[in-house]
């Protein structure tokens, strides 16, 4: 059974957010889902671009009303 997990990274500058990411999703069980909020584009952009790189799923990704979600699967 798959979990979803959520990381609050909101108000956190680059590349604070990358490197919390990663970690995160080294703890994460495969097939778990993990949910990323953080404030800026560019950290949007470069979270999406770790996750592909690593071979992880973008299940969804977008602007929301403060900042940014990603949801990814491991």
């Amino acid at each position: 059974m798959a979990f979803m997990h959520t990381l609050n990274l909101l108000g956190l500058n680059c590349p604070i957010p990358q490197i919390k990411t990663k970690q995160a999703l080294n703890q994460l069980p495969y097939g778990d889902y993990l949910k990323v909020w953080v404030s800026t584009y560019p950290c949007f952009e470069s979270i999406i671009q770790i996750s592909n790189s690593l071979g992880y799923t973008i299940i969804s990704s977008g602007q929301i009303s403060n900042g940014y979600e990603i949801v990814i699967k491991k």
